[in-house]
């Protein structure tokens, strides 16, 4: 079984661990969002708030855990979070994975991708 979810303070060991092992830059003062299979960290997205939005900083799962929906997964979780912290905006500079963030509604604004949060919400509820 597998669970996303955002870290807490007693996860920094463990999210230190992940990132030491895969060769991850930690960013200081970032929040992260988990993915776990039976309690072992096999997916990261690290994130900073800002005044009135969120940057996504990285995105890594595990190789043999790519491709199936895990990264997806993390960034829904990020949009929850931002939707329910009343936090408009989620922005993530220009990268080779700009379809991956354009499938889910991401949009290209010139140097960075960004995704209104209500809107999304708007666009993708059920009727």
């Amino acid at each position: 079984m597998f669970l996303i979810r955002l870290a807490q303070n007693n996860d920094k060991e463990k999210i230190h661990n992940f990132a030491n092992i895969n060769n991850i830059k930690l960013y200081q003062k970032s929040l992260h969002i988990v993915v776990e299979i039976d309690n072992n960290i096999i997916g990261l997205l690290q994130f900073i708030k800002k005044n009135c939005y969120s940057e996504i900083l990285s995105v890594f799962i595990i190789e043999g855990f790519r491709g199936q929906y895990f990264g997806d997964g993390l960034v829904k979780t990020l949009i929850n979070y931002c939707y329910n912290n009343n936090i408009e905006l989620i922005k993530i500079n220009l990268s080779d994975f700009n379809t991956f963030f354009e499938k889910i509604g991401f949009i290209n604004k010139g140097n960075y991708l960004e995704l209104n949060v209500f809107d999304y919400f708007n666009k993708h509820t059920c009727k």
